[in-house]
């Protein structure tokens, strides 16, 4: 799933593109890990995370000493990684698999958020936590934008 950005139609997957400011060709990866700051909303991921202890889900954070492919990042494995571009990939959450990618190229940022979900409940949270996606990962994609450097 290293190409991210060309994910099949049947995954549940929320895409955005955003502008970047003059100059912003790679990715500020400085902060990632270790803290929710990196992500943009920090309230709303430590939401996720709780909501995730009630299906058993015992998410971590953690910032490695070097952003590579195989890292682990917070409860992410880093599958893909440039200066202008990071996918991560996790399969602890309980609906399903998930992917964070983020890539810059022409000027713009794009972000994808994936689900590969699990059953029904997988399905049924996807669509559940929708309209919260919506804007958090609006939020998200602009706040990366901002960093690229």
């Amino acid at each position: 799933m290293e190409d991210l950005f060309n994910l099949a139609p049947a995954d549940a997957r929320y895409a955005m593109r955003v502008h970047v400011p003059a100059k912003g060709e790679r990715l500020d990866l400085s902060e990632l890990g270790g803290s929710l700051h990196w992500y943009g909303l920090a309230w709303s991921w430590w939401l996720r995370i709780l909501l995730g202890r009630f299906f058993g889900e015992r998410l971590s954070l953690h910032r490695p000493e070097q952003i590579a492919v195989g890292s682990i990042v917070d409860w992410w494995k880093v599958v893909a990684v440039d200066e202008s571009r990071i996918v991560l990939h996790t399969d602890q959450w309980f609906p399903g698999e998930a992917w964070l990618g983020y890539r810059i190229e022409d000027g713009v940022l794009t972000q994808v958020g994936a689900l590969r979900p699990k059953g029904l409940l997988g399905r049924l949270y996807w669509w559940i936590v929708w309209p919260i996606h919506v804007v958090v990962f609006r939020l998200m994609a602009r706040r990366q934008a901002r960093r690229a450097h």
